[in-house]
Order: C-alpha cells, then structure tokens, then sequence
C-alpha cells in the first residue's frame, strides 16, 4: 500500500482521536460528581448519625421517605411529606415555624380561564379544537381543566404551608436564605425536584445544630405551591416584610433535570460579589453566566424569581440534564442519580458553613459578573464591565490587523473573503442541520409517555457536532486548498469573529468571552506565521504546540456551553449554538489541516 495513503490514514486516525480527547476533557467540567468509593447505600435511623459529618445515607432515606408518591400542593399526600418534614424537625430540636397562608383555587382557575380568552380571541379554530379536547376528556370546562392540571379538581380553597426554619447569630440582623420546595407536581413523586433539596436541607440542618457561633442568621425555607405559582415565596415575602434590607443572599436550590453537576445557572442583577462569594465557598464550582440569559428565553419558573425580582441578590441551583426523567413518573428515590445527591449535599453544606462562619454582606448591588467554568471543579468569575471592554479593543485589533496587512500587502482580501465567505456557509448549513435533527426529536420527546424512557440530549448533541465537523472540515479543506497564502487564510476567520464579538459584547456579554478568546488564537497563529516564516522548523513545531493547546483551550470553553444550550431543549437557542459552534471547529481545523499539510502530505 501506498506509504503516502497509510500516513494520512493514520493522521486522520489521530485526529479522531484528538478530537474524541478534547471533547471528553469539556464534557469533564459538566458531569456530576461521584459517590465516595467506600460509599455502601443503606436505610439509616435519625438518631444513629455521626456528630458533624454529613451522611449521604440519611439524605437518601429522606428522600425515599419523602418521594414515594405524587404529593402535589395543596393535597393530603403533600401535608404528609410537610408532616414528615416537621417531624424530623421535631427531632433534632431545630426552630422552626410553620407559616400557612390559603389559596383560591376558584380564583386561581377563573383568572386561568379569562387569560385564556383574550389569548385565544383571534383563533376560533383553535378554540374549537380545545373545547373538543376538553368533552372528550370528560372537563365540565376550562376552569375544570385548570383545577385538573394542578391536581385540586375538586377543591375550592385550600390551605398550604410553608417551613421556615430559623438559626439566629448574635449581634446581626443579616441574614442568608437557603430556599427549597417541597410539593411535586400532581403526576410526578418529585424525587429530585425538590425531594432533593428538602432531604439536603435536613441534612444540612442536622449539622447546623451543632455548630456553636454563627455570623450571620441562617434560615432555610422550605416552600409549599411552588409547582402552581410559587405560591410559598411570594406567600413568604409577604409575611416577612422585616427581611427587607437584612437579607445579605437568597440562594434557591431546586431541579431543572435529574442528572449532571449542581450548577450556578442564574442569578440577580450585580451579581459580582455574591458570585465571588460563591466561587470562594465552594469546593466544585461549576456555572455558567450565559444560562441566566438563556433562562430569559425559556418557559421556566423558580422560587428565584420571586426574590430576584423583590430585588434580594439571588442565586438559583441546580441540574439541568436528564430531561427525559425529570418531573415525570420516572423521577422516583430509586432513579435519583447518586453522584448528583452527594454533589447537592456536599455543595449546600460548604455554603451553609461558609454564610454561618464569614462576614458577607451585600449592601447595595454591585456590577455585573461573567463567569464560566474554566478546567474541572473551578469557575472564573469576571467584571462584566471589563469583559466588555476587552472585548471591543480585541475586534478593534482585529480591524486594525485586516488595514495593516493589506497595506503591508501581506494579505489579499479575496482570499480573505474566500475563507470568511466558506465559513459562513459552514455556519448556515449547520445551523439547518440543527434544525432538521433537532425538530423531531423535540417532537418525539414531547410525546413520550410519562415513564420518561428516551434520553434525548447526547444523542442531539452528537449528531449536530457530527454535522458541524463533516461540513466545517470539508468547507475549510477547500477554502485552504484555493488559498495558497496560510495568513489570509488565518485572517479569514477574523470578520466572523470581530462581528460576534461586537454584538455579543453589547448584547449577550456572557458569551463575548468565546469569540475574544478565540480571536486571540488567531492573532497569536498569525504571529507565528509572520515572525517564524523564515524558520520553518521552528514554525512547524509551533503548528503542533497550537493545534494540541488550543484544541484543548477551545474544548474547555466551547464545548460545556454547545452542550448545555440542548439540554435546554430551545430549538430557536440550540439551532443558533449550533451556527454558531462552527467558529471554534473552523479555527481548529485550521490547524489540522496546516500541520497535515506541514508533515504528512509531503
């Protein structure tokens, strides 16, 4: 066999493999955490726990005791979980209060209705279709539907509770506020949405009890309604007007999936300092800035919001992968994934013991933060003033270095163009790509049954980052095979990259941070290409260096965000990700194909 035919084979081998590596490095910084290995699971009693060590175990048990049926607000079941919650309460002789406040269902559903109507008011056919579903399903009404759908068919008002459970430090009136809810929705046991956080909140406050000087006051709340309209927060904020100005932090756990790491995915505006704060606490940071606007964009709703929008700085918890499962018949104590319980507690009880033994007030809102996981267990947290700043005198480099070396005639602008133009077709046919793969499989996904059996998200992921490689990599292949000149080649990357970073640095400057890292590569690629051009081995070895550094630098930025905007299940979001994922595949293949052509093809 041809020796030349062999050395490609192996290269594009290693490649593979390369790029299989990198992949796997990004995906390291987003997956749970694991159980201890001397972990053995069993069923534990209260009373038998070790002073001052945190027992995975017994947040289990809790779970189990709390997850096994459907305990909806507003329900017996549910005020049998609220029972077992004080209980154990009762137990460890924690402070606590039980706060109940009523809710209208009546009320609730007639306002549902009337939303409905003037909603609906342009599409009689549609009403038409509605009103048909709601016979055959044997609704009186929409106002039946309503009540059906939050499990109180047959209430007219009921009565709901909150938990509050209080630890006062000495001489302060600051306070912290660790929020969780207790109340599934009506078809789901709700084992990891919150049966988690409640279980973890016990836990946590079983150690709390012991530790005998505090800084700032400490209360957990444990809120009721949060599945029908975050009913127990706004029912807490109203009876607690005297918090107002005393609370330093609300951070809210909750569960947005079943799977992957505990993830700072949302917080309140200035969000600088508490984020720090967060970043000091934490063993295993893990978060992402861009998920809080992303959440914007998405049909969600957490307890956060009801203190985000009082305007108490706030930070929002949770997993966001396992969608397939999560607030389904499928999320019962048996399928909580074991790596994320251990995770949650451990997370929860740093913080818990960082807000109970450190000075951290927040007195006024600060300026905004950009952070991103940058390697395993570790987030950089960022001025979001300053990243906006870097980030416009980097394109302004950019531009200059297009002038410069057209002057210099270094470079010719249609070669320039040829690879920018080759990109963006890159770009597009990815993008409809996305969109062909993502838009059945959201449909089959929307009509699974509630077993949940149908893991959705990796296998998007894949497919569309297979897509993005074939077409990247054979459009730049051609790009760079007309293009004689390495640096107009480099240099063509750098108008997709300047505009993104432009408009992601006035309008989504969570995400800038990508495009200005990734304009560096290009600017130092270029450096080495002009500076090394009379030293060609030392230029090839430098080829190689930036090939294996920035394949792994790009992995870690890229990869963890591409991933996480299709676990949100956004077609519109995953679809412009995807556009967009072909800038760092484009840069790297870049590389591959400067060193093939450097050391295999000749």
């Amino acid at each position: 066999m041809n020796k030349k035919i062999i050395r490609n084979a192996a290269y594009c081998l290693a490649m593979v493999v390369f790029v299989g590596i990198i992949l796997r490095i990004g995906f390291l910084q987003i997956t749970e955490s694991k159980t201890p290995k001397k972990f053995k699971e069993t069923t534990v009693e209260l009373g038998g726990m070790e002073k001052g060590v945190s027992s995975l175990n017994m947040v289990l048990t809790h779970i189990q005791n709390m997850g096994s049926v459907e305990h909806s607000a507003g329900t017996e079941a549910n005020v049998q979980v609220k029972e077992y919650i004080t209980s154990v309460l009762d137990q460890l002789q924690a402070p606590y209060m039980v706060e109940p406040f009523e809710f209208d269902v009546d009320a609730y559903a007639n306002d549902a209705k009337k939303s409905y109507e003037d909603a609906m008011a342009e599409y009689p056919d549609m009403v038409e279709e509605n009103n048909k579903f709601l016979e055959e399903n044997s609704y009186k009404d929409f106002i039946d539907y309503v009540k059906d759908v939050i499990g109180l068919r047959n209430e007219s008002k009921v009565i709901m509770n909150n938990i509050v459970v209080s630890f006062d430090a000495p001489n302060t009136e600051h306070a912290i506020v660790f929020v969780t809810h207790y109340d599934s929705r009506p078809d789901s046991t709700g084992a990891s949405s919150a049966g988690l956080g409640s279980a973890a909140f016990l836990e946590a406050i079983r150690l709390m009890k012991e530790q005998e000087t505090l800084t700032n006051d400490i209360y957990f709340l444990f809120t009721d309604g949060k599945e029908i309209d975050l009913l127990g927060a706004k029912a807490f904020l109203e009876a607690h007007k005297e918090l107002e100005g005393n609370v330093d932090v609300v951070l809210n756990f909750d569960a947005q999936g079943t799977d992957g790491t505990l993830m700072l995915y949302e917080t309140s505006k200035g969000d600088y300092t508490i984020v720090k704060q967060y970043q000091q606490a934490v063993s295993r940071n893990s978060g992402f800035s861009f998920l809080a606007d992303l959440c914007k964009l998405l049909p969600h709703e957490t307890d956060f919001q009801v203190f985000s929008d009082a305007g108490f700085p706030s930070m929002n918890f949770s997993m966001l992968e396992g969608s397939y499962t999560y607030n389904r018949t499928a999320d019962t104590p048996e399928h909580v994934n074991r790596g994320c319980a251990y995770e949650y507690m451990h997370t929860l009880n740093e913080l818990v013991d960082y807000y109970g033994s450190n000075h951290v007030h927040v007195t006024e809102k600060g300026q905004g933060a950009v952070f991103f996981n940058f390697l395993r267990d570790t987030i950089l947290v960022l001025p979001s003033n300053v990243v906006s700043l870097v980030t416009y005198l980097t394109s302004m480099i950019a531009i200059g270095l297009l002038v410069f070396f057209k002057i210099r005639k270094k470079i010719r602008y249609r070669f320039v163009a040829r690879s920018t133009i080759f990109t963006i077709i890159s770009m597009i046919l990815t993008g409809i790509g996305a969109a062909v793969i993502i838009a059945p499989s959201m449909s089959k996904l929307s009509n699974v049954e509630t077993k949940g059996e149908w893991n959705e998200s990796q296998l998007l992921f894949c497919l569309v980052i297979g897509v993005a490689f074939v077409l990247t990599g054979f459009f730049t292949w051609i790009a760079m095979r007309r293009n004689k000149h390495q640096l107009s080649t480099l240099m063509g990357q750098l108008p997709i990259l300047l505009t993104l970073g432009l408009v992601m640095g006035q309008e989504f400057v969570s995400l800038s941070y990508l495009f200005t890292a990734a304009m560096w590569m290009v600017y130092v690629a270029i450096a080495v290409c002009v500076f090394l051009e009379k030293k060609p081995q030392i230029q090839k070895v430098c080829y190689v260096a930036m090939l294996i550094v920035f394949g792994v630098i790009l992995s870690i930025l890229f990869t963890p965000i591409i991933y996480m905007a299709y676990v949100s299940l956004s077609i519109s979001v995953s679809i412009i990700i995807a556009f967009i994922s072909v800038i760092p595949i484009a840069l790297l293949y870049v590389f591959i194909i400067t060193v093939w052509k450097e050391y295999i093809s000749e």
